[in-house]
């Protein structure tokens, strides 16, 4: 019967060419998109999955009941630092960034770039991987700097750049030669080096040049500074309430300190739940049209199929 059914399926196929054609490419078609939406998918869930600690880890961000304080993104400066040196029983470590735009330049290549000043614990808390290469003391030092592999290649054609120098200039126009102290190999998205659109770099600087860009990271009149902690095993978000209030009220004038609250967000999801959602809303509604697109596909290909059959059967049994 089977065979049979197959046989009559082949030569409906071939009695109808474009038609079984037509069916066929819509089928086709519509497995493609759900595949293609299935590779996005995997995709934005793999943002911040090779993240060391990921699971302890937040983005410090903030909340205030009048604006004009500062901005939801950022915190202040000093209180990462606070809260590890004064509660080391509930933070692990901290990494905080400055967004700057600087000229950096190496012989003719010459470019406007994104950079971040930031604290010497990128590498390790993070756990990123360095070509070459101290993790550990490559951002302690006044002018070094560490670049990815893809900055290494923008600029010198090659990775293997340990001890060459990119010439950078701060605000007021001077130029300083920054030693490359270390190489990150390439890794998957994350939001440490892409925080959003505005803040992603492949260049990084120590907080110890932050003199010669006449910035001040360390600083309790600072809201402006994209912070990351992480947290002991076992300590959740909430216990930090209560330390982080009075951190900020011994250390602000009562006016901040009563309109401000801290927005600790999971860095592991992160990017699935920053801007209210929408990578997620995204992907239900894409995982909503590819499953629509498929049952129709199936449903449309099965019923000319049988209808086919039907025709092909029908035929035969009138030549009898």
């Amino acid at each position: 019967m089977l065979k049979n059914n197959i046989k009559i399926a082949w030569r409906n196929i071939i009695k109808r060419k474009y038609e079984s054609l037509i069916n066929l490419l819509g089928l086709i078609c519509s497995i493609t998109f759900v595949i293609l939406v299935g590779a996005y998918v995997w995709e934005v869930h793999q943002v911040n999955s090779e993240l060391r600690n990921k699971e302890q880890q937040y983005i410090l961000q903030s909340n205030y009941k009048k604006e004009g304080f500062g901005i939801p993104l950022t915190s202040i400066g000093a209180l990462p630092k606070a809260l590890k040196e004064e509660y080391p029983q509930l933070v692990a470590n901290y990494y905080r960034i400055d967004g700057l735009t600087c000229i950096v330049s190496h012989g003719e290549q010459i470019f406007e770039e994104g950079t971040v000043l930031g604290d010497p614990t990128l590498l390790d808390m993070f756990g990123f991987e360095v070509f070459a290469g101290n993790s550990t003391t490559a951002l302690t030092k006044p002018f070094t700097v560490v670049i990815t592999e893809k900055a290494a290649q923008k600029y010198f054609g090659k990775i293997d750049v340990l001890g060459q120098t990119l010439e950078i200039k701060n605000f007021k126009g001077d130029k300083q030669p920054f030693t490359i102290t270390g190489v990150i190999k390439e890794n998957t998205q994350n939001s440490v080096m892409q925080l959003n659109d505005a803040m992603k770099s492949d260049i990084f600087l120590p907080i110890a040049s932050e003199s010669y860009f006449g910035r001040s990271i360390d600083n309790w009149q600072n809201p402006y500074i994209a912070s990351f902690i992480e947290l002991q095993k076992g300590v959740t978000p909430e216990q930090l309430a209560i330390p982080i209030q009075d951190l900020v009220k011994r250390n602000t004038d009562g006016e901040f300190s009563t309109n401000y609250s801290p927005d600790l967000k999971p860095l592991k999801s992160y990017f699935l739940d920053d801007n209210k959602g929408a990578v997620r809303k995204m992907i239900a509604t894409l995982l909503w049209i590819a499953g629509f697109v498929l049952l129709m596909a199936i449903i449309n290909f099965i019923n000319i199929t049988i209808s086919q059959n039907i025709t092909r059967l029908k035929e035969i049994g009138i030549r009898k």
